[in-house]
């Protein structure tokens, strides 16, 4: 079976993606992925292969599950207490086959802003991350999931601040 889905239902499913992440429900988020997902943030060289070069971060499930109860449940996200907030931009989306049945290639651009509390008092602006997004949705059971997503900062080679609100 031919799987396709039309730039505007991709453009709503990444939309609740970035809501999702914005309001930190990352185990709703963590529903939109598959069991098999692979989820990676390149540094340095976004076509080097992430299992000879580093990662932001490189993550397939049962990383992400951790980095998940982490974040929300372990009480030893200091970096993140409080908890940063994040507002995600998603544009240029575009949908093409991919080379499985039942997955469709997204690509798309990010514009993802983060703010430190109490960081007006130390006159900090809110850092800017924009970024290119590849996605491999696929349909399981008459839903999307992502099965793969790879995400492309423009600044990969550059000074990174803490990134610790990212999963």
């Amino acid at each position: 079976m031919l799987a396709t889905l039309d730039t505007l239902d991709a453009e709503r499913f990444l939309s609740r993606e970035a809501r999702l992440l914005d309001t930190a429900d990352y185990r709703a988020w963590l529903d939109l992925t598959t069991d098999d997902v692979v989820y990676w943030v390149p540094v340095n060289d976004a076509g080097a292969s992430p299992d000879d070069h580093l990662s932001i971060v490189y993550d397939d499930r049962r990383r992400l599950e951790t980095r998940i109860w982490r974040i929300l449940e372990s009480g030893l996200n200091h970096a993140q207490d409080p908890r940063s907030s994040t507002l995600r931009f998603v544009t240029n989306v575009e949908v093409e086959p991919a080379e499985a049945a039942a997955e469709v290639l997204v690509r798309c651009n990010v514009l993802l802003y983060e703010y430190r509390a109490g960081a007006q008092r130390r006159n900090v602006t809110p850092n800017a991350h924009p970024a290119s997004c590849e996605y491999r949705l696929r349909n399981v059971d008459g839903a999307w999931k992502i099965a793969y997503k790879k995400i492309t900062l423009l600044a990969l080679d550059g000074l990174l601040p803490t990134m610790t609100y990212l999963i």
